[in-house]
């Protein structure tokens, strides 16, 4: 007797082999994959206390979202127009202009968004750049992310200087100040790796910096010079080192041969988002030193340069592409990323060969289980690994008909196509009805909360429609 026989459908395996199995069928007994075969093989060998009919529909791992920032769910759009000044922007609502309550409602709407477009497992960077003065606010995200079910590992560390940096907390619209101190933010790390980071379980912490390194991208890094990336970057390795933890941050042209020179950070536990512009020589200090690379294809930050990962791919980094969460004008659906994906660089070459389907559903599954060093546990479905399973409906206009399935899934299916999601054994949306939380109860806090945030932050100003908005090629 096991808990769940999945059965009847098409079996996406992504394991070594690639099997796809047409009529296949996968046993889950306590949170965990037993055997992935053929459906006549398993419902002889099985009884099971629930059985799903997957008929006309394809079993896959859950996807795995690599790079993203909590916060943006509640700030969606706003002052998208305002692009050199976006970063400024963000940081005075997250850093001056939140609650716990904001935290913890946003994460329970981005957690709901990215289960039902069939993510089950997310890196979460606590703002824009990180809001290191409290560990209460890491406190609201996990336990908003907790009631929704899926994984998350959250990004904390240091956000863009000059330091000291100015962070204000609320009780009603009352409004207290405070100065905190590179020192300062390296103690809250610390403080919320201790209370919420556990390597197999469901929360884990990375050591996240908004950036590690000085680069040609101005607009990102202000604040982060020579001086306070040494400074910063001692700490960060030490203490990634002390717990066992990742590096994790963002990235760009001429980063990545100064973090080589001077800041010995990079290496196979380091995780680096966007990689926008590099050159060649950096593509192979990655590939020399084991370093992950994550494509963020639908962040704008790709309008200023190309992250090259043809080249990363052949030259052996390991890559993985991201939501890079959304705002100011991007949704959690990964199907979506890795479309934008495959058509930035087929343009760029000239050439449809470019990223093959089946490669694009690696970089959100097994590739990006490598990424965040879970591949033995996620990113596959295996026995013995975590049965965090998803199924999405072939039997729409749109995938119909529904032969050469990876190709389907690839190049036509969105996340709205998702039917049901699984994390480690427990169904968490069954036929897109998510029965454990009340979607409408979320929704209506969220819209509460990012009210509050608009009144208290003063942002209503970049909420309106900008001069050019209508009736001309650009702003």
């Amino acid at each position: 007797m096991i808990d769940i026989l999945i059965e009847g459908g098409c079996v996406v395996t992504i394991d070594a082999k690639r099997r796809v199995l047409q009529d296949g069928s996968v046993a889950v007994d306590q949170g965990r994959i037993i055997e992935v075969g053929p459906s006549d093989h398993l419902r002889s060998k099985y009884q099971a206390r629930r059985s799903i009919s997957a008929v006309r529909k394809v079993l896959l791992p859950g996807f795995i979202d690599t790079h993203a920032h909590a916060g943006h769910g509640l700030t969606k759009t706003i002052g998208e127009h305002a692009y050199r000044g976006w970063f400024l922007l963000m940081d005075h609502i997250y850093f001056r202009s939140t609650t716990e309550e904001f935290w913890h409602a946003e994460a329970q709407l981005s957690g709901l968004e990215k289960l039902k477009f069939g993510t089950t497992c997310a890196v979460s960077m606590l703002g824009s750049a990180p809001r290191c003065d409290d560990p209460a606010f890491s406190d609201a995200h996990f336990e908003g992310v907790r009631d929704i079910g899926i994984r998350d590992i959250l990004g904390m560390g240091p956000p863009r200087g000059p330091w000291p940096i100015a962070f204000s907390t609320w009780k009603g619209f009352q409004r207290t100040d405070r100065r905190v101190t590179l020192e300062d933010c390296f103690k809250t790390t610390e403080r919320v790796i201790q209370k919420w980071h556990s390597a197999d379980g469901k929360f884990q912490v990375c050591v996240a910096a908004s950036s590690f390194a000085p680069s040609g991208y101005d607009r990102v890094i202000v604040g982060v010079n020579d001086g306070v990336a040494r400074n910063q970057s001692q700490f960060l390795r030490e203490l990634a080192a002390r717990y066992d933890v990742a590096l994790h941050g963002h990235c760009y042209a001429g980063a990545i041969d100064f973090m080589r020179q001077h800041l010995g950070i990079l290496g196979p536990k380091t995780q680096l988002a966007h990689c926008v512009g590099i050159s060649p020589e950096e593509v192979k200090i990655l590939a020399d030193t084991g370093t992950k690379a994550i494509h963020c294809p639908n962040a704008r930050g790709h309008t200023q340069g190309r992250c090259p990962v043809p080249e990363l791919l052949e030259a052996g980094v390991n890559v993985a592409v991201a939501s890079d969460a959304t705002s100011p004008d991007r949704t959690f659906d990964l199907l979506k990323d890795i479309k934008t994906a495959m058509t930035l660089h087929r343009t760029h070459f000239r050439d449809v060969k470019v990223l093959p389907p089946g490669k694009m559903l690696e970089l959100i599954t097994i590739d990006a289980a490598r990424v965040l060093g879970l591949e033995n546990e996620i990113g596959s479905l295996e026995m013995g690994k975590k049965a965090d399973i998803i199924l999405i409906d072939l039997d729409k206009p749109h995938l119909t008909p529904a032969f050469m399935p990876v190709h389907r899934i690839v190049y036509e299916a969105t996340g709205a196509d998702v039917d049901t999601v699984m994390v480690e054994g427990e169904i968490l949306m069954e036929n897109r009805q998510v029965k454990h939380v009340d979607e409408k109860k979320i929704l209506r806090n969220a819209e509460r909360e990012a009210e509050l945030m608009v009144k208290r932050s003063g942002v209503k100003p970049f909420m309106g429609m900008p001069r050019k908005f209508w009736g001309h090629a650009r702003y």
